[in-house]
């Protein structure tokens, strides 16, 4: 995964991007870049001593006027100068409605929202719509614009307005018919038609926003961007699995405050590929989205979500405190669980929460909003159930269109790289596997942003690339060889000497390479093999010998306190009271128990690899605890034995 930039990068000031917004907006009424083009009244050359033009220049001004600010509030609003009326059920459970509200006094529309129970909505204003706005906008205030020319000498008869309104890329075409007769003494003036085109390139800035909208409907950019948040930070407690002994809590309250300052802090740096702006670090190309036809430097593109705007968000297992648990599900885990302390959690998150997109060009604004919803740790539109998970029947794997060639390699233990037949290769999107086909062919994939391919080949270890899949590419993916080695361990006693497992001892063995994602474990001398790939290892040797007198743990009754939302209307204004919770560890008779091993980093090149038969692992013995208080103590000296003067590194023979 690319990595997510802005952990330590500075908070933006949401509520100043509104004001600034605000202000261009404001700023748009009193400076205008307006072309006045093709004005067609009918009009005498004598006969009022220019009182005549008085009447037209005014009326052409208010036709400026409110067609600019038109314009300007079907940019501000998402498409609609009056947005619609509100379809949605208001209340503490979903308080947003079909309207963002960015600032006091400032809203904009939804184009993508749900209602609340279920129902998504897409309402996108089309052109026609806003044409009709924009006219409906002229018609209705041009007579009070005049001030029904009650300023004007002479007597000024007209009849109601009717405007056309057209959209285009870079400005919008008014023609208005107003049939005005303005007489005085004897003479008469009569006009009717006026035209202007006022530079504003709405139609442009729509246009862009709808790909964009809909290259997020299509893809759920924003929903994949925001569970990559969720992997990254681990101030979102979301999966994993730890060796410490206490139980992991986390208070929901603060874990949900994250989330939104993480989303906030993230957002802003979400970029359309194609527009105006520069990115400082190559990893920043993570944040973009290719979602234009065609380039526009002179665009500028923005995405916000403020911490002031409202974010749903629910969580399974729904508990006041979020905890780890005891991996001692299984008849295994409850065996290991005598040496490890092992523990994991998997939470699952449904939130929805509004994104502002701002488009900006030539000092004109045109945004909207659109809903970000998760179900289920899953984008709204490719939710899938369990059992439909994997294999030809996941609908992301139905309508594969874009072709890639995918070129599978294999090291050798010279280090050179040869191409493998009957790789098979397998594409993984949105929590979808599919199943691809062979490697170096020319293949066909799903559409997707930044999904995993993986290569797979028997007697190598498995390596994937993560990739956008909405352009036609070559990619190529290097495996590592796997190295069945034979392997014996030794036990090294305090003296420094070595002698062979006793029939009372076990070893556990975990060599971790965290980088290709690569574990090998054995449980020695029940494995008398163990496979290993080229790379750099974290690894553990736990060496576990019987008791001729079983250790007895008694049971202890732990109790952990923490400060929790109130029930009610007071926790959601953030009154909180003391909670407590109580757990009993059983109690345990020990008839095994951890006597040596050590934790170490070490290295295995494949030309060690390729020239070896076997490895051969040292185990430090440390003293056998005579009581339980004795345990922790070895646990915590086993850390220490790589700096043992008797400490032996594997060797390959």
């Amino acid at each position: 995964m690319n990595p997510i930039i802005g952990k330590k990068a500075q908070v933006t000031t949401f509520v100043i991007l509104g004001i600034i917004i605000v202000a261009l907006a404001l700023a748009g009424y009193y400076y205008r870049n307006i072309i006045i083009s093709g004005i067609k009244g009918e009009m005498p050359e004598a006969g009022f001593g220019g009182k005549a033009d008085d009447v037209k220049d005014y009326v052409e001004s208010c036709i400026i006027k409110l067609a600019d600010d038109a314009i300007d509030s079907i940019g501000m609003h998402g498409g609609y100068i009056n947005i619609p009326a509100n379809d949605v059920q208001v209340n503490l459970a979903n308080p947003m409605q079909n309207r963002l509200t960015i600032l006091p006094g400032l809203e904009t529309a939804y184009w993508f929202y749900d209602k609340g129970n279920g129902v998504q909505n897409l309402k996108i204003p089309t052109i026609m719509d806003m044409q009709n706005d924009i006219a409906a906008y002229i018609d209705n205030n041009l007579i009070a614009c005049t001030g029904d020319f009650k300023d004007f000498f002479g007597n000024v008869a007209y009849k109601n307005p009717k405007t056309v309104a057209e959209i285009r890329e870079k400005d919008v075409a008014i023609t208005t018919r107003f049939p005005i007769t303005v007489s005085r003494n004897e003479t008469i003036v009569k006009m009717e038609k006026f035209s202007a085109n006022v530079a504003k390139p709405l139609g442009n800035l729509y246009n862009d926003a709808k790909q964009i909208m809909d290259k997020e409907i299509k893809s759920s950019f924003l929903e994949e961007k925001t569970m990559d948040l969720f992997v990254v930070y681990e101030q979102i407690p979301y999966a994993g699995v730890d060796f410490e002994c206490s139980q992991k809590t986390w208070q929901k309250l603060n874990a949900f405050r994250n989330i939104k300052s993480i989303a906030s802090n993230n957002m802003q740096y979400l970029k359309i590929k194609g527009t105006n702006y520069v990115l400082n670090d190559e990893s920043h190309k993570y944040y973009e989205i290719n979602a234009l036809n065609n380039d526009d430097e002179k665009l500028d593109v923005n995405f916000m979500f403020s911490e002031e705007w409202p974010m749903l968000i629910d969580v399974l297992p729904d508990d006041a405190v979020m905890k780890s648990q005891p991996f001692a599900s299984s008849s295994a885990g409850k065996f290991v669980s005598q040496f490890f302390c092992l523990n994991y959690y998997n939470f699952v998150y449904s939130l929805r929460y509004p994104v502002l997109v701002s488009l900006a060009k030539d000092d004109y604004i045109f945004q909207f909003a659109a809903q970000v919803i998760i179900e289920q740790n899953q984008p709204k539109k490719n939710s899938v159930d369990v059992s439909y998970i994997e294999g030809k029947r996941a609908r992301v794997c139905e309508n594969p269109l874009t072709k890639i060639k995918v070129n599978v390699l294999g090291f050798d233990g010279s280090g050179r790289l040869k191409e493998l037949n009957d790789a098979r290769v397998s594409f993984k999107c949105l929590g979808v596997l599919c199943d691809i086909g062979k490697g170096n062919e020319n293949l066909v994939f799903p559409q997707c942003l930044n999904g995993l391919i993986i290569a797979e080949k028997e007697g190598y270890n498995t390596n994937e690339v993560m990739a956008t899949t909405n352009s036609e590419q070559e990619i190529s993916i290097n495996l590592e060889p796997v190295y069945e080695k034979n392997l014996t361990v030794l036990i090294t006693r305090e003296d420094g000497g070595d002698r062979t497992i006793l029939s009372s001892e076990m070893i556990l063995l975990q060599f971790e390479d965290k980088e290709q994602k690569y574990v090998a474990s054995a449980i020695y001398p029940l494995d008398k093999k163990i496979k290993l790939v080229a790379g750099n290892y974290n690894a553990r040797v736990t060496l576990i010998s019987n008791l001729t007198t079983p250790l007895q743990l008694k049971e202890e009754k732990i109790k952990s306190c923490n400060n929790v939302p109130k029930n009610g209307l007071l926790g959601l204004i953030g009154i909180t009271e003391k909670k407590c919770i109580e757990s009993v560890i059983p109690a345990v008779i020990l008839s095994q128990v951890i006597s040596g091993g050590e934790e170490f980093e070490f290295i295995l090149s494949r030309e060690e690899l390729e020239a070896s038969k076997g490895m051969v692992v040292y185990a430090v013995k440390n003293k056998m605890p005579e009581t339980v208080n004795d345990i922790p103590k070895i646990i915590e000296q086993i850390a220490k034995n790589k700096d043992n003067p008797n400490f032996k590194l594997p060797v390959l023979k």
